[in-house]
């Protein structure tokens, strides 16, 4: 029997579970709050709706997870200087520096993809990857 599309998908997500799980021991963070740093630059500023979109979340559900960030030290709040009903969220020192830790044990499970391919290969890969999350 030929295997399919998502059976790929689900074992490849298996694989990358042991990255997430890394990330999760090292720091404590959940997937989503993993996705909510790395979704901030270094001194940027974003409001907690916008934050949301880049998770993926609802705003409720964001702003939970905001929260969560903001109570362990990675992200910080603000009422804006120009619209004192919006809050402005950024990184904190602590945040940068989990960021740049959690960039480091991603560098490392992509080194291990990245040996065992040619450039062929890996152009191959991300146009295909790209494709399917364009899709889904």
């Amino acid at each position: 029997m030929e295997s399919k599309i998502i059976d790929h998908i689900f074992l490849l997500k298996q694989k990358c579970l042991q990255t997430e799980i890394e990330i999760n021991t090292e720091m404590g963070l959940s997937y989503r709050e993993i996705i909510g740093i790395g979704a901030l630059k270094e001194n940027e500023t974003i409001d907690c709706n916008t934050l949301s979109e880049m998770m993926g979340l609802s705003k409720s559900r964001g702003s939970r997870v905001i929260d969560k960030l903001i109570t362990k030290g990675y992200l910080s709040r603000k009422v804006s200087d120009f619209d004192r009903r919006a809050v402005e969220i950024s990184l904190t020192e602590k945040g940068v520096i989990c960021k740049k830790s959690i960039e480091m044990i991603k560098k490392k499970c992509e080194k291990k993809i990245e040996e065992n391919l040619n450039n062929q290969q890996k152009k191959t890969i991300k146009e295909g990857l790209k494709i399917l999350n364009e899709i889904l």
